[in-house]
């Protein structure tokens, strides 16, 4: 049984991603993460099926928000340790 769009939006909504209301036209829904640039449109109401091409235009923003969030998570434990290293030298 093909996966419904109902179950798309939890998945979606669940990694992050927010509806922008009033963005779509008819029975189609924009959503934006707040970390990526780009919104992803979803065609079709709740009990419809997922299109096969919705699932490879989510492919990539799954692999750029998984870029992201690693690069975020990088930066911060970079600014953690400098933080540390700066609090070592005013000790000494």
């Amino acid at each position: 049984m093909p996966r419904k769009i109902r179950e798309l939006k939890a998945q979606i909504g669940h990694e992050g991603f927010v509806y922008l209301p009033k963005r779509g036209k008819g029975s189609h829904e924009r959503w934006r993460h707040p970390l990526l640039r780009k919104t992803l449109t979803i065609p079709g109401k709740d009990g419809d099926d997922v299109p096969l091409y919705l699932d490879s235009d989510l492919a990539p923003f799954r692999i750029n928000l998984g870029i992201v969030k690693s690069s975020i998570i990088k930066l911060h434990y970079f600014s953690w340790l400098f933080s540390l290293y700066k609090g070592l030298l005013v000790s000494y």
